[in-house]
């Protein structure tokens, strides 16, 4: 097989280079917030298909009861800035890294976090979600009323799996 000359093969890393870099601008562009700062994250029946959805770019929880409007919580702890997960079995979110815990609605329930989750503004346009990251109302105080004081199941500690984008469950036992 003859060798690719020097000049070929710095035309292909650039076709290839430009391809990714192409690619790379065209997800951006997708997710990337319009003028007025909000990012469409996908459609109302895709997260009440599973009742809440997480979506990694802007870093947010959108949630779908069955009745009521959809809302969106930051997937950011209010303790210390880490990712906070949804756990399937206990039906709240924790954060694997210090232990708190928040209900559904990003109460605050356990654990060292100051106050709940903080509120994403989101608007929807038929059936299209658009959340905006720099609109955000802070979590309610700890003790807030309305909170949940009791999880579906297990909560999400120790060894977990992650079964979706943000979502976890608790390992099996051996």
């Amino acid at each position: 097989m003859p060798m690719m000359s020097r000049t070929k093969r710095l035309i292909v890393v650039a076709v290839v280079a430009a391809s990714v870099l192409a690619t790379t601008g065209i997800l951006v562009f997708l997710r990337a917030p319009d003028r007025s700062g909000w990012v469409q994250v996908g459609t109302l029946s895709q997260v009440r298909a599973h009742g809440l959805e997480y979506f990694p770019v802007p870093n947010v929880f959108v949630v779908a009861p069955t009745r009521g409007r959809p809302y969106a919580l930051s997937a950011v702890s209010p303790h210390l800035g880490e990712n906070l997960f949804y756990c399937e079995t206990s039906g709240w979110f924790v954060s694997l890294a210090h232990g708190e815990q928040f209900d559904l609605q990003g109460h605050y329930e356990l654990g060292p976090a100051p106050a709940g989750m903080d509120r994403v503004a989101l608007k929807m346009n038929g059936d299209i979600i658009d959340v905006s990251p720099a609109r955000i109302t802070p979590g309610l105080p700890r003790g807030a009323s309305g909170t949940d004081p009791s999880p579906s199941g297990p909560f999400c500690q120790g060894h977990t799996i992650q079964v979706a984008p943000g979502v976890i469950q608790p390992s099996p036992q051996p």
